[in-house]
């Protein structure tokens, strides 16, 4: 009978001893080598022309990319500075130029106040030196005890009251019984009496500045429709308030009375004020 083979893996007998691992050998390379020369890294020389223009094998040198500007460049103006710079800028530019302008504004008021000041203390010099030249008045005091005639000095301004009063103020006064006619609208005439007063309620008080005045102010009443109605009929001037001191003084509301009908002669009065007052009669 013939001997069959079964082609089949045969299986390992179990055994106990160790196993055998041969490691894979590598050949070896013998002889010695010789070192590598710094000169055989360098780059060859060729003379070919790469088609960027250069060597084939030039060495290109590494530049790092450029930082990006970008935002940069969206903070700085045309200018070349940032816009907080330039708001920075404007503003104390404003300041400055308001700095200036009010230096500038305040030097012109101080030096307008300056000159206002010294042409006051000119005024004021030259009122002050016509008040203080004085002249004596003599001013008749009838004495009703002894029916004697005293005479007392009292101090004037500057400006003669005889020369307001048109001679009434002089002491042999020859003013009393002369007319004046007026230089305005209807030309009223007035008949003058030194050292008298017209009676009658006040129609009006105004600073004439001299007895002339007072009566074109009496013509002027007497020709308005809104003041007509009441006839100025005379007038009663007391130079001593032409001073508007002495006048302050006296509380007194003007230089100049003008006093409503019936007017006579015989109804004037002996003024008794402490000062000299001359009445005028519009001629009817």
């Amino acid at each position: 009978m013939d001997a069959k083979y079964d082609h089949s893996p045969e299986l390992a007998t179990p055994s106990d001893a160790p196993e055998v691992y041969l490691p894979v050998r590598v050949p070896s390379i013998h002889g010695s080598q010789a070192p590598l020369k710094t000169e055989d890294y360098a780059s060859p020389t060729s003379n070919y022309t790469s088609v960027a223009g250069g060597s084939a094998y030039s060495t290109l040198q590494y530049v790092p990319p450029a930082q990006s500007t970008r935002g940069t460049d969206r903070k700085r103006l045309q200018c070349g500075c940032s816009l907080v710079v330039l708001i920075l800028s404007i503003i104390i530019a404003v300041l400055s130029v308001a700095v200036i302008g009010l230096a500038a504004g305040t030097g012109i008021a101080t030096n307008n106040y300056n000159e206002a000041n010294q042409k006051l203390e000119a005024l004021s010099s030259s009122y002050a030196s016509q008040i203080t030249a004085t002249l004596t008045v003599t001013d008749t005091i009838i004495n009703s005890a002894t029916g004697s005639a005293t005479s007392s000095s009292t101090s004037a301004t500057s400006t003669s009251y005889s020369d307001i009063t048109n001679g009434c103020s002089d002491s042999d006064e020859t003013t009393t019984g002369e007319t004046y006619k007026s230089k305005f609208y209807d030309g009223s005439s007035y008949t003058m009496y030194c050292n008298r007063d017209a009676p009658n309620s006040l129609l009006f008080s105004l600073f004439a500045g001299t007895f002339d005045g007072c009566m074109e102010a009496c013509t002027a009443w007497n020709s308005f429709s809104a003041t007509n109605s009441t006839i100025c009929a005379a007038v009663s001037f007391i130079p001593l308030w032409t001073d508007l001191t002495a006048a302050r003084e006296g509380n007194a509301p003007g230089d100049c009375y003008l006093k409503p009908d019936p007017q006579g002669e015989d109804g004037l009065t002996t003024p008794n004020i402490g000062t000299e007052c001359h009445a005028a009669i519009r001629d009817s």
